[in-house]
Order: structure tokens, then sequence, then C-alpha cells
């Protein structure tokens, strides 16, 4: 089975399947916004990996690198997705969380220190910015349901089915429980939008709401979102949201167009020039 390297506009990321458990893979990431970087050995031990770190608008080039020859590669465009995504850092590396169903930013704040200094002898204030402070905050909701964790990562997806209407409940409760235990773990978090691009926060002021019209079963949820960190490469291996033996990108160069492309399925990609 070959090795298929694509983008997955249900969840924003790059997929990749066929992949032989057997073998390791070095994970190749050129990007035209300079969110580039080799991670050596990261790909073990499994059939299929996700990249969710992937910003819209952005073409990639992916090569996986197996016995310092290359396994395979692909020029894949970060095209457009619906809702919003909380990505995971540290031990939960590598989690992804989808929320679709009732999302809302409510206030995007950008903080500034400013100082207001009114004198005796003038009818008007001055203004004086007393530090480099220049961040912003966000107040965000959604609805809480299994169907935020497509890839299972809570391990209760797929306990039943909307037919099995005793399951919904315990599924339900089951997987709340556990996104409390995730959005509260005081890990870093990357917050992902088409529409505000690519944030690390800090989520904290949680609340939950049950939805009364529902008995209950779902609930919704509230939180404040802080930026703490520019989205660089850099800050990414910082706060453990890629492994630390991340090294600049290697250039590998581009493959044939027919080794990459071997079919008319072609996922839309731009000028690869500036690799």
């Amino acid at each position: 089975m070959a090795i298929e390297i694509f983008y997955n506009s249900n969840y924003g990321c790059i997929d990749i399947a066929g992949l032989d458990q057997t073998k390791t893979y070095g994970y190749n990431r050129s990007a035209t916004d300079g969110e580039s970087f080799y991670l050596p050995g990261l790909i073990s031990g499994k059939t299929t990996h996700s990249d969710f770190l992937i910003n819209i608008g952005t073409t990639y080039i992916i090569t996986l690198i197996e016995s310092s020859t290359t396994a395979a590669q692909n020029v894949v465009f970060g095209g457009n997705y619906d809702g919003s995504f909380l990505i995971n850092s540290g031990t939960n590396k590598g989690q992804q969380i989808t929320i679709t169903f009732d999302e809302n930013i409510s206030s995007f704040k950008p903080v500034r220190k400013d100082a207001v200094v009114e004198t005796i002898g003038s009818k008007f204030p001055f203004i004086i910015r007393n530090a480099s402070l220049n961040y912003k905050t966000m107040e965000f909701s959604g609805m809480i349901t299994s169907e935020m964790d497509p890839k299972n990562f809570s391990g209760f997806g797929n306990i039943g089915t909307l037919s099995d209407y005793d399951l919904i409940f315990l599924n339900e409760r089951r997987f709340r429980d556990w996104f409390e235990s995730w959005i509260n773990d005081g890990l870093p978090k990357v917050f992902k939008t088409a529409t505000e691009g690519m944030k690390i926060v800090r989520v904290h002021n949680v609340s939950f709401t049950p939805i009364r019209q529902l008995g209950r079963v779902l609930y919704n949820f509230s939180c404040t979102m802080t930026e703490i960190a520019d989205y660089t490469v850099t800050n990414l291996v910082k706060y453990r949201f890629i492994n630390s033996n991340a090294t600049g990108a290697v250039d590998y160069g581009l493959l044939p167009l027919s080794t990459l492309f071997p079919s008319e399925s072609l996922y839309p990609f731009n000028s690869v020039s500036n690799f």
C-alpha cells in the first residue's frame, strides 16, 4: 500500500495514511509562512499520522524520511475549514478537539497598558503607554458533545450510536467529564480558526451550562482564552506542541510531479518557488 499525504478539510490537518508500523519515519515540513521543521523519528509503530498545526492559506512540502531516504512526499495546501479547534501540548501533545456546534467568540480584545494622567494645569489628560504588552484575549463558547472528538482521543467516542438511546447519556457524561479535565489541565493550547488564525493561548475561567431543552444531556461551555506567545516554531517547541528534538527543515528537493500526483485528483497548491 502506497503512503498517502493529503489535506483533511474536516479537521484542518494534514493526514498521512498507509504507513508501515514496523518502520520509523522522520517528518520534514517546509512551509511558505516559515512554520518549517524536521522531526527525526517522529512516526513509529502506527499506520496513520496527523499534523494538526496547519495554517489556512499556507503551502507545505511534506517529506517522510525512512533510513535516510525519501519514503514519501507531497505538496499540500492548507485550505479552509469550518468551526474552531483546540490543540493540546505537553503530555497531551497532538490531541485536537473540534468545536463546531454553537461556537462563538463574543469578545476579541487587544491588550495594551495605557495610563491616563490628569494634571492640574492641563485641560486634557496625557495618555502614556507604560509597557510593551501586546496580546489578545477572547471570550469563547461552544457546545460540548462527543462529536467534538472525531478521532477519539478521549476513548469514549465509540461507546454507542444515536440508535443506542440508553448509551447516549452515559457517552456524553463520560466525554464531558473527560473534556472538563482536558480543557482545565493548565497546559498551553493552540486555538485554530480560519478567521482568527493560529494563537498560542491559556484557557481559564471555564464554565459549563446545562442545555435544559435537551434534558441536560448536552452542555454549553464558555471560557477566556489569553494569548501567551507568538505562533512560531520556536514557541511551539518551547511550549511542547512539537518535540524538543525538532531542527530546521531540510531541503530534500521535490520529487517529479508524476510521483507526487499520480492521479488527476490534485489538491490545490501554490507556487513552491519559495522553498
